[in-house]
């Protein structure tokens, strides 16, 4: 028997769905590699596959070891499986193949949302955009050449053939939006791959006057999914081709009969993870006005994206006519029943948003335990990705508007506010996740049961930690302090031991209030929360060498709003 050391990795499921993280939470792409125990056994680590080869002596590679290996080897520096790199005389050439790899990164291991929103991938995509704008002015015609109709899958002698030939989707992430390890090993390529790549069709179909996006064409499409509705390899890859169209479908009965043979395939196969996943993507990319790839390429992460830039391109029109035609009940029963599916549940809670969105709200029957419920779990299940814990979170605070009922509320907290801080957590760094989590928390404090539920989560100090990460944002400052100013107001005695603030964290509040002086929201809500530390953290607060000057500051410059709190901190300071 040999000892073999326990790694933390972010490698799947490392906890089960129903569990609160807190006990093996990984901080970040540094504690991958990380041992926390030895155990003896008599056959290989489970996790070898995740941290490396081992060596004859057995002694673990480290992370530098192993991501350097797995570089000159070119193959994926996460999973060490699926080749990303061609090895050529003086450089490694990103590779770009279907299903397998786009632009040097596993598909496996990164979603396009997260690859397309790196720098040096779009640098290089900018560029090759260039390089076939010749080329693709030499295309402009109505026919397709044999050559390019092979390099890019389209058929020109029946649309039966391309259908067939469009490879399925295969957009699946187990360490999805971690920016850290997403920025990866550093790469200075300038070549790429003539593989046939979604973009690339798109600049090509553009030039073309007949091509998908045809009424007839589309028209066609739709006849043959209801002539071979049996077939789920053949519904799964028009549903693609729906999902890859170019343009907007501007006839509104031409979109109804497409989402409804969509909701058909999706219907009659259920049990088929490529429908589910494809039909989803069709669905999503319906709810999206203009190209898919160059909205998600340009995304904010700011704060204020969650309400104007993260839904500038949401089609209205669009939304309104899939609610009305039963997608919000098709998406729900594609995440229950594929709950390991990180694309479905992305692509399936991005269609309930932009709905949620359109509508404001949803139908209380809608609202219902199974539903919530069954966001909670897609959070719980796929907190490595942001689009995931951020629609989550969006949709939860939807479902607390469309309710109103306390008692039906606090359903959605008993589901929610533990998957809300975990997210928090999982993707501190990520400002649109901590943003959507601190407006889902605002609609659920006014509710007495859920600050203490909230509290006694640990909120508390996530609340802090989030703010002291995004110090010099103001919008973000201003929210954190809202929510941390809701979250300790009646707060009783049973409690005070959860918001507990010592001297450093004082002096981060401090310093957010220096930072931003300007803003009446930071210093009226900063002041609230120190005034609830008289009752809890008093000793904290006369160590603290800079509270009575912000505190004096505030007291002048917003009277209204600080003065009476100012007051009776400073009162309790100095023992009057």
């Amino acid at each position: 028997k040999i000892w073999y050391p326990t790694y933390n990795t972010c490698i799947g499921a490392h906890r089960s769905s129903h569990q609160h993280p807190t006990s093996n939470f990984i901080t970040g792409a540094d504690d991958m590699f990380r041992p926390t125990e030895y155990t003896q056994v008599s056959v290989p680590c489970p996790n070898m596959e995740a941290i490396g080869n081992f060596k004859d002596s057995v002694v673990p590679q480290t992370k530098d070891q192993a991501i350097e290996a797995r570089a000159k080897q070119g193959v994926c520096h996460v999973c060490g499986v699926t080749k990303t790199h061609k090895k050529k005389t003086f450089f490694m050439e990103p590779l770009t193949v279907d299903g397998c790899c786009f632009e040097g990164w596993c598909l496996d291991c990164f979603t396009m949302e997260d690859i397309l929103k790196n720098p040096k991938v779009k640098a290089r995509m900018k560029k090759r955009k260039k390089k076939n704008s010749s080329l693709t002015g030499s295309l402009a015609g109505s026919t397709i050449s044999s050559v390019a109709a092979k390099t890019f899958g389209t058929s020109t002698t029946g649309s039966e053939a391309h259908y067939r030939d469009t490879p399925p989707l295969t957009e699946v992430s187990t360490v999805g939006s971690n920016d850290s390890i997403l920025s990866g090993i550093p790469r200075t390529f300038t070549v790429f791959s003539t593989s046939p790549t979604r973009p690339q069709r798109q600049i090509y179909r553009q030039s073309l006057s007949k091509s998908i996006v045809a009424k007839h064409d589309v028209e066609q499409l739709i006849l043959d999914m209801k002539n071979q509705i049996e077939s789920s390899a053949f519904q799964a890859s028009c549903c693609y081709d729906l999902a890859s169209l170019d343009e907007d479908l501007s006839d509104s009965d031409l979109l109804t009969n497409a989402v409804e043979a969509i909701l058909t395939a999706m219907k009659i196969h259920l049990e088929d993870e490529k429908v589910q996943r494809n039909g989803c993507l069709a669905l999503h990319t319906f709810t999206i006005s203009g190209d898919y790839a160059s909205a998600m390429s340009s995304r904010s992460d700011m704060c204020s994206s969650s309400s104007e830039g993260e839904h500038s391109n949401i089609n209205t029109g669009n939304c309104n006519l899939l609610e009305s035609r039963g997608v919000v009940d098709a998406m729900v029963s594609a995440m229950k029943k594929h709950e390991s599916s990180v694309v479905v549940n992305r692509k399936g809670m991005g269609v309930l948003r932009s709905i949620a969105y359109v509508k404001g709200t949803f139908p209380r029957e809608f609202v219902n335990e199974d539903t919530i419920e069954t966001i909670s779990k897609a959070m719980w299940s796929h907190d490595e990705s942001a689009t995931i814990q951020e629609n989550g979170c969006f949709l939860l605070q939807r479902f607390v508007l469309s309710l109103g009922d306390p008692s039906q509320v606090e359903t959605v907290a008993n589901h929610g506010v533990g998957a809300i801080i975990n997210s928090m957590n999982y993707h501190l760094p990520r400002e649109s996740v901590q943003c959507s989590a601190f407006m889902a928390l605002q609609t659920l404090l006014p509710y007495p049961k859920v600050r203490q539920q909230v509290l006694r989560e640990a909120g508390f100090g996530t609340i802090l930690s989030s703010l002291f990460e995004h110090l010099k944002s103001v919008a973000m400052a201003e929210v954190a302090c809202a929510t941390l100013a809701n979250l300790v107001t009646g707060v009783g005695d049973e409690d005070l031991e959860n918001c507990l603030l010592d001297e450093a964290d004082i002096e981060g509040i401090t310093d957010v209030m220096k930072l931003h002086r300007k803003s009446r929201s930071v210093q009226m809500h900063a002041t609230r929360v120190l005034e609830s530390a008289v009752r809890s953290s008093l000793n904290s607060l006369k160590q603290s060498r800079t509270v009575r000057f912000v505190l004096k500051y505030a007291a002048d410059n917003y009277p209204a709003n600080c003065q009476d709190s100012c007051l009776i901190i400073l009162s309790a300071i100095s023992g009057m």
